[in-house]
């Protein structure tokens, strides 16, 4: 029963250890973007562009009418 007991101990120590793992961001920042790079406001600038993304199925924030185009409070 002792044998058991450590067996069972081991294993959920271990899955324990591996869900930390798997929910570490592997040592990157959290404002990284989808592709992993980052712009600094001199980048932005100088691009004079900014892309924010926003939902286009939750309406009304977002949604494309019946001619295709996107509309809502968000868009």
């Amino acid at each position: 029963m002792k044998l058991f007991k450590k067996i069972i101990a081991a294993a959920a120590a271990t899955a324990t250890l591996l869900s930390f793992a798997a929910c570490s961001n592997g040592g990157e920042s959290s404002s990284a973007t989808t592709a992993g790079t980052f712009r600094t406001v001199e980048d932005i600038k100088a691009s004079g562009k900014v892309k924010i993304g926003v939902f286009s199925d939750k309406n009304p924030f977002g949604y494309v009418d019946n001619d295709g185009k996107y509309q809502g409070y968000d868009v």
